[in-house]
């Protein structure tokens, strides 16, 4: 529903259930352990309630994003209810939050889908920094921690993951323009979360009492996202960016992907075995993107080469074909084995429509013209505009038999009134066709064929005065017998 009509609640109602929220956190440290279980009980099982609310009023395209997170937020709550009476084996919390990470990724995805390749930058760069940060300092603290090799593991996918997920939602905070506030309190609750993580993995008694507490703000962060308004903001892609790959941003792709191996090699230096789990995410994650890299790179730069090749073959106002590129259509043609016609045509007076009605109007006659000229014949054909009012068309495989056809049904086009903008605006038109058969082509060329059709168009003008919108057209075959 539009966020007008969306149920409103007291400001004061939410801010207090805020203050609460906090100081819940506050007195983490201060209360014994068993009243710290407690607390982070009731949060888990609470946080379902904005979640379950943020559920019903997403919009659709993200529906599937925060099932997701309810069920993450659901799951997590019993896996702590059950780890009351059964030990804590890790694999409850490792789904429940990659439940989490695939809902943010999928956000990412939906809402980065014109950056791709900037948040495949910067989830290379965050994953890249999350795998010196594992190796180097998380994984020698492993060793004091009571965590056996799979909750190790786990962890360690989890960490690696979630880096790469914030670098993506960091580059969404970056190229936000709306400074969507659902957006920035997403990010606030995955850096949370994966504080949580991190400190878990550092072990230690007061690493573990961070840890619940950077787990409770995540949740603080998530709930308030669920009752935000700006919330619905979220399912509306950014615009359109340019994929410039600077000489900064190669560089910095280029010691991401260099990680890896200075990590082995100073694994190596050290005498220390290479982190297994550490290259087998490797291989997993950053390949694929990298390719992905690759393959969004290739795409781009072909888009950009018929970007080109239209805009240097076409005429920037109409779209027709630019004076270059239909000569060298009808240059083939000529050397081909087929008969074609070619038509000139040239708007009479119309000097007196941009003095009368405005230059705008002009070149909205011009444009409509054109679109006339395009519907008028096959298309195989070519059409192209020959100067400022002039325009040729280039009827293939069209001969003596078939040429009174073809250049009534354009004339017939022209012919029509002009509506919309353009009503009240009159205008003639001089037509010449010039049939060039291929049985007595040999040594005519473009620019005989132009000039040909370009006298059969001026000898119409001189025949009948301009008094219609459209006069009856003069066929020649070229050569003349």
């Amino acid at each position: 529903m539009p966020e007008a009509h969306r149920p409103q609640h007291p400001r004061w109602l939410a801010a207090a259930a805020l203050v609460v929220a906090l100081c819940a956190v506050a007195v983490i440290p201060t209360v014994p352990q068993s009243t710290q279980t407690g607390i982070y009980l009731a949060f888990s099982w609470l946080a379902i309630v904005p979640t379950l609310y943020g559920l019903r009023h997403s919009p659709p395209r993200l529906r599937n994003q925060w099932r997701l997170i309810f069920a993450a937020i659901l799951l997590g709550a019993a896996g702590n209810t059950i780890h009351l009476w059964l030990p804590n084996q890790g694999i409850i919390d490792a789904v429940a939050s990659l439940l989490l990470l695939t809902a943010a990724a999928g956000l990412v995805i939906k809402r980065g889908g014109n950056d791709y390749s900037g948040l495949i930058d910067a989830s290379l760069a965050a994953f890249s920094l999350g795998g010196l940060m594992w190796v180097l300092i998380l994984q020698p603290r492993m060793a004091t921690s009571d965590l056996n090799s799979a909750e190790a593991a786990a962890l360690a996918a989890i960490v690696l993951l979630l880096c790469g997920t914030w670098g993506a939602l960091i580059r969404l905070v970056e190229t936000d323009r709306n400074r969507t506030r659902a957006l920035r309190l997403l990010l606030v609750a995955l850096t949370f979360n994966l504080a949580g993580f991190v400190l878990t993995g550092w072990g230690g008694q007061p690493a573990r009492i961070i840890a619940v507490m950077s787990f409770m703000v995540a949740y603080i962060a998530l709930s308030v996202v669920g009752f935000d308004p700006s919330m619905r903001r979220l399912a509306r892609p950014e615009p359109q960016r340019h994929d410039r790959l600077s000489f900064t941003r190669l560089t910095l792709l280029g010691l991401a992907l260099s990680v890896p191996a200075i990590v082995n090699a100073i694994l190596l230096a050290i005498g220390k075995p290479v982190d297994a789990t550490f290259s087998i995410l490797v291989g997993v994650v950053m390949v694929p993107l990298v390719m992905l890299r690759i393959g969004l790179l290739a795409a781009n730069r072909d888009r950009l080469a018929a970007a080109l090749a239209v805009e240097a073959d076409h005429d920037p106002l109409t779209g027709l074909l630019n004076r270059r590129a239909f000569t060298e259509a009808l240059d083939r043609e000529l050397k081909s084995p087929r008969d074609c016609t070619l038509i000139f045509c040239d708007l009479d007076d119309f000097k007196r429509v941009n003095d009368r009605f405005g230059h705008a109007a002009g070149d909205r006659l011009l444009i409509e013209i054109a679109d006339r000229l395009r519907q008028s014949v096959r298309a195989d054909d070519h059409v192209g505009r020959f100067g400022g009012d002039e325009f040729l068309a280039l009827l293939r495989n069209c001969g003596p038999d078939r040429v009174a056809g073809a250049v009534e049904r354009v004339r017939s086009a022209l012919a029509q009134p002009f509506e919309g903008s353009l009503d009240g605006v009159s205008v003639g038109a001089s037509l010449g066709a010039v049939v060039s058969e291929a049985a007595t082509r040999d040594g005519t060329d473009v620019d005989d064929l132009i000039r040909a059709a370009d006298e059969a168009m001026y000898a119409q003008k001189q025949i009948v005065p301009i008094k219609g919108p459209m006069d009856q057209p003069v066929e020649r075959t070229f050569p003349r017998p």
